[in-house]
C-alpha cells in the first residue's frame, strides 16, 4: 500500500482526485484497438496513472518504420508481435496492473468479447475502414469512445458517447472515398512526436471519463496544428441523417458497413494479383525497355508540382476511370503515386477497365527519389 501511495503520491494530491480517484482508476478497463503511434502514448500514460486492466488488440508486428513514433518498441524488437512487446513494456512500466494482449484484428466475430467487459475505447487504428466498425460497436456496446488521428502535422481528437453526441459517422458518412487508406502515415508522412502528443490527449480524455471530471470532447473536436502550434476546436452536433445514431435504421448502417469491408477485401485480394516494378526495374525499363510502356503518374497536379518521373503522364486517380477510354487497353502501362498504394488502386481500376498489361511501381514517387540521392 505505501508503495501504491508513493507512485501516485502527485495524483493523489490534486483536488478532487484523492485516494478515492485512485480506486476509480485501478477498477477501470480500458481497450485500445491499434498500438501503434497513438496507442503507444496514450497506454504508457494510461499504465502510468494506474488504470487497472488495459486491453491491447493489434495483429502487426514491429518494424523499423515504426520506430519514429512507436515509444513502446525497441530496435532489436523488430519483427516482434507489438501487443506482446508493448504487454511487456507496459508491465514492466507498472506490474500493478494487468495487460490483457490479443493478437488479432477486431472485427464482427470477436469484438463483442473483447469490448464489452471495457468501460471506455481508445481508437488508436490508421485507416478508415477500422474506424467505422470502432465507431459502430461502441455505438452498439454503448461504450464511450476516445477518438483520434494524425497525418503529416495534424492530428484531431474527440470523445464520442452513445446517446449523448454525435458518432464518428456523423463527422465523416460512409462513402468510397473515406474507405481508401490513402491518407495514412505510409502515404502522407507524419511528424514522429504528432501521435504522441494526440495520445496523450486520448489518455487525458479517458481518465476525465473515469473520474468524472471536468468537460470531455463531447461534440467537440480539438485541432492540432504541429507547424503553428495552434490549437482549435470544432463543435458540431449529431447528424439528423447519420445512418447509424440518428434511431432510424442502425442494423442497415451495420450491414452496410460489413458489406463495404467484404467488398474491400475482394478488392485487397485482386490488388494482390497485380504485378509490380521496383524503381531499379523501371530505371532499367527506361533504357532498355522489354515493350513499349507509358508511365502513368495518378497523383494530384500540386503533388507532381513538387517533383515528377519523366517521362510520364498525369492522371490524377479520381479522374482515371473517365481518362481511360483515351489509353490502348492493348498498351503497356507502369502507374505510380508518391507510395505506391494510390497507383496499386490505379492499376486495378485500369484491370476492371479491361487492360491487363498493367503494373504498379514499388515505393513510388519516395523510393525513386530515394534512388537518385543515393547515385
Amino acid at each position: 500500500m505505501q508503495d501504491i501511495l508513493a507512485r501516485y503520491q502527485r495524483q493523489i494530491v490534486l483536488p478532487g482526485f484523492g485516494i478515492e480517484g485512485q480506486q476509480q482508476l485501478q477498477a477501470a478497463s480500458i481497450a485500445c484497438v491499434g498500438v501503434g503511434g497513438l496507442g503507444s502514448s496514450a497506454l504508457f500514460y494510461l499504465a502510468a496513472a494506474g488504470v487497472g486492466r488495459l486491453t491491447i488488440i493489434d495483429d502487426d508486428l514491429v518494424e523499423v518504420s515504426n520506430l519514429q513514433r512507436q515509444i513502446l518498441y525497441k530496435t532489436e524488437q523488430q519483427g516482434q508481435v507489438k501487443v506482446k512487446m508493448a504487454q511487456q513494456c507496459l508491465s514492466a512500466l507498472n506490474p500493478h496492473i494487468e495487460v490483457v494482449a490479443h493478437v488479432q484484428k477486431l472485427d464482427e466475430k470477436n469484438a463483442d468479447s473483447l469490448l464489452e467487459s471495457c468501460d471506455i475505447v481508445l481508437d488508436g487504428s490508421d485507416n478508415f475502414m477500422t474506424r467505422y466498425f470502432v465507431n459502430d460497436m461502441c455505438y452498439t456496446l454503448k461504450k464511450p469512445l476516445v477518438h483520434a488521428s494524425v497525418s503529416q502535422w495534424q492530428g484531431q481528437c474527440t470523445v464520442f458517447m452513445p446517446e449523448q453526441s454525435a458518432c464518428y459517422r456523423c463527422l465523416f458518412p460512409l462513402d468510397a472515398e473515406n474507405l481508401s487508406d490513402t491518407g495514412n502515415c505510409s502515404q502522407s508522412g507524419v511528424l514522429g512526436v504528432l501521435p504522441g502528443l494526440l495520445g496523450v490527449l486520448q489518455a487525458t480524455e479517458a481518465i476525465k471519463l473515469i473520474l468524472k471530471q471536468g468537460e470531455p470532447l463531447l461534440g467537440r473536436m480539438l485541432l492540432v496544428d504541429a507547424q503553428t502550434m495552434q490549437f482549435n476546436q470544432w463543435v458540431f452536433s449529431r447528424d439528423p441523417e447519420c445512418a447509424l445514431c440518428s434511431h432510424r435504421k442502425p442494423s442497415e448502417a451495420l450491414a452496410t458497413l460489413a458489406q463495404a469491408s467484404k467488398q474491400k477485401k475482394k478488392e485487397q485480394k485482386k490488388m494482390k494479383e497485380i504485378p509490380s516494378l521496383t524503381v531499379e526495374e523501371l530505371a532499367q525499363w527506361f533504357v532498355h525497355p522489354p515493350q513499349p510502356f507509358q508511365l502513368i503518374d495518378v497523383r494530384r497536379v500540386d503533388e507532381r508540382a513538387e517533383g515528377k518521373i519523366e517521362p510520364s503522364l498525369s492522371i490524377p486517380i479520381n479522374t482515371l476511370s473517365e481518362k481511360a477510354a483515351e489509353l490502348d487497353p492493348e498498351s503497356c502501362y507502369v502507374v505510380h503515386c508518391g507510395g505506391g498504394r494510390r497507383s496499386l488502386k490505379g492499376a486495378l481500376i485500369l484491370r476492371d477497365l479491361g487492360f491487363r498489361n498493367v503494373y504498379n511501381l514499388q515505393g513510388g514517387m519516395t523510393a525513386w527519389e530515394s534512388r537518385l540521392n543515393s547515385i
